[in-house]
């Protein structure tokens, strides 16, 4: 729990950075146009399903060697 507590200050810090003025002059930072966003989600999400897939496939292998490795 700790780590999803975490993830989502440092998420909602770096939105503070970038989107608030004061901060973004402070930090020398621009907000992606929605273009920029576009393409960042375009070009991640297809990772992000690959490797949801790829622990969907490791999952079931697991647990049909767990299953084997009781009835042996």
């Amino acid at each position: 729990m700790f780590l999803v507590i975490a993830i989502c200050m440092s998420f909602s810090l770096h939105l503070v950075i970038v989107y608030i003025p004061f901060f973004a002059k402070i930090f020398g930072t621009t907000p992606l146009s929605r273009n920029d966003w576009i393409i960042t989600v375009g070009i991640a999400a297809p990772v992000v399903l690959l490797d949801e897939f790829v622990k969907i496939f490791a999952r079931r292998e697991t647990n049909e060697r767990l299953r084997r490795l009781k009835e042996e």
